[in-house]
């Protein structure tokens, strides 16, 4: 056996770890090299940290199929060893030592309840605890017959299925596509077993007979459950990519309606089902094409902004269909730096900003959210200042002191740098014209008067207790400033969009991100960023599309609820 250790490659610029070769004995291991099939670049391979490696060790070049069922298998060697070692018993680790050199098979209700009786003997109280953990383990080293003839061991005695191992095996089965058409009767049967009960089981459980469900010709039936669920974009968009797939306008226009009614963006497993290029069958694209006037126009409903991954098939598309595509910027005029257009306004209606003041008090500051830390005096006192006689022309712009204070990192144990930052911002904003309200704390009482005297000649200061919350005072006084009054935060301010509701919580992402001001850090002060005008959705006109994009796939559901967006546009102008 070799004496080998980690081994790195890296190909094409990207780094990851390699892992040996081995046997069907699994015992014996041999070094590889990953070279992907078809590449004229040539691997670079960094032995590390080996104490002791024969000068004369020749590594054996292997393809792309073949590394990756080696890292795979590793993989799984790592996977069953980490699960079992939960159940802390060293029988368990015996019984996989010879399961994996095994081929898979059902095992008789006999054979398991030998089985069982000595893991139990194995460990005092080890109970049921160990019976996911195994069929998990048996999942991951593929044996699906014989981790559903525990499913069917627990079924006939204990005169009733053990649906979590069920639902395990059924999701394990899905996601083996390459034997799929093997376990496909499995998935059934368990499925058959749970579907009296689906209602009654919990959502992680549900989402794993969804997957195993979406294989089979049982496949409809995941949209009923699929509407049970709290909201879960990853899931929607499997269900979504199957109906696109089995070419269901019906099933794909209610999950679309589904994702803007729950707040959700859509992954980019979506998009690529919509736009990918049709490989097979020439007349593929025509059926596709009913589905891309409601995807935009939810992109557009919802706000959706399209995911990176999703980049390359949108551009396919739009290409296929006689337009030039280039991405482009749009720049701080509201045109796009491609093609020259104007982009549309990011425009709050009267009525919008209306409905967003008075459900804001209701949900938001008289709701639960600011009692939790505040009290009714502190809000009664509050709201009388904002009524003062001369208060609401006195500001057009509110700051979050303790916010701004702490953006640079130095500040952090130094009141006369937290204090002189917040000078240094005030000084901008005055310079600007602008009228200033300042939230801060009681102990802001107590910094260096050189810099805070500065502030409150050229500023509003309101002191909130130490204990509260000062999100909800802040968004509250802009509100009741009006639709011109601006922000200072770096606050994403997610649970008060989450109070509001969904239509009330897009209502509240467009306000924020025409209103809401922040900054970078440039050397060692704060340069003030203002909002963006113009608006971050899908447009068209008779010509020409503009579609934002995200800068990574993480930024989808990100993107969907914050107030600072990336500027990525694809311009696709007709032909």
């Amino acid at each position: 056996m070799y004496r080998i250790c980690r081994i790195l490659c890296i190909h094409k610029g990207k780094r990851s770890d390699i892992v040996h070769r081995f046997s069907k004995s699994y015992t014996h291991w041999e070094p590889c090299i990953f070279k992907p099939s078809g590449s004229r670049e040539q691997s670079t391979v960094y032995p590390c940290i080996s104490k002791s490696i024969s000068t004369n060790l020749k590594w054996s070049r292997l393809s792309s199929s073949q590394c990756e069922e080696d890292c795979s298998r590793t993989n799984i060697l790592n996977q069953v060893s980490d699960i079992l070692s939960s159940c802390k018993s060293d029988y368990l680790l015996e019984i996989f030592n010879d399961f994996k050199v095994q081929e898979d098979t059902h095992m008789q209700a006999c054979e398991w309840s030998d089985i069982i009786d000595k893991i139990k003997k194995s460990r005092v109280n080890i109970g049921m605890s160990w019976v996911l953990p195994v069929t998990k383990s048996l999942c991951v080293i593929g044996h699906y017959s014989r981790s559903k003839s525990l499913y069917d061991y627990f079924k006939e005695t204990d005169s009733r299925p053990n649906l979590p191992v069920g639902c395990l095996i059924m999701e394990s089965c899905a996601e083996n596509v390459q034997e799929i058409d093997v376990h496909k009767k499995m998935i059934v049967d368990v499925y058959l077993d749970v579907k009296p009960v689906v209602d009654m089981l919990p959502d992680r459980i549900v989402k794993q007979v969804i997957k195993g469900v979406l294989v089979t010709e049982f496949w409809t039936d995941s949209v009923d459950m699929l509407f049970g669920l709290s909201g879960d974009s990853e899931i929607y968009s499997c269900v979504t990519a199957k109906a696109i797939a089995m070419e269901n306008q019906g099933v794909f226009m209610q999950i679309l309606k589904k994702f803007l009614d729950q707040n959700l963006a859509p992954n980019a497993e979506i998009y690529n089902a919509v736009f990918k290029s049709p490989t097979s069958d020439s007349l593929i694209e025509p059926l596709i094409q009913p589905l891309i006037e409601p995807l935009f126009d939810s992109m557009e409903n919802g706000r959706w902004v399209l995911p990176l991954s999703a980049l390359d098939s949108t551009k396919q598309w739009l290409m296929r269909q006689n337009y030039a595509v280039s991405e482009a910027k749009v720049t701080y005029r509201k045109t796009c730096s491609r093609c020259g257009q104007t982009v549309k306004d990011l425009v709050v209606t009267d009525s919008e900003f209306d409905l967003l003041s008075e459900a804001f008090i209701e949900r938001a500051l008289i709701g639960e959210d600011v009692f939790i830390n505040t009290k009714p005096r502190e809000l009664k006192d509050f709201l009388n200042f904002l009524e003062g006689s001369d208060v609401r022309t006195n500001y057009n712009v509110v700051v979050d002191a303790l916010n701004v204070a702490y953006a640079l990192r130095a500040n952090k144990r130094s009141t006369y740098w937290k204090s002189n930052t917040l000078k240094g911002v005030v000084e901008k904003l005055v310079d600007k014209g602008m009228k200033i309200l300042i939230f801060g704390r009681q102990h802001m009482k107590k910094w260096p008067t050189e810099n805070m005297d500065y502030i409150h000649e050229h500023a509003s200061l309101y002191y909130l207790s130490n204990q509260s919350s000062d999100d909800p005072f802040l968004l509250y006084a802009a509100l009741h400033a009006g639709k011109d009054c601006y922000i200072l935060s770096s606050d994403e301010m997610r649970n008060h969009k989450f109070l509001l509701g969904t239509e009330l919580g897009r209502i509240f992402v467009k306000w924020q991100r025409s209103r809401q001001m922040t900054w970078i850090k440039v050397g060692g002060s704060l340069q003030l960023k203002m909002p963006q005008t113009h608006d971050t959705v899908v447009q068209k006109t008779d010509n020409s599309w503009h579609i934002p994009y995200t800068d990574t796939d993480d930024d989808c559901q990100n993107e969907l609820k914050s107030f600072q967006l990336s500027n990525n546009w694809v311009c696709a102008l007709k032909h």
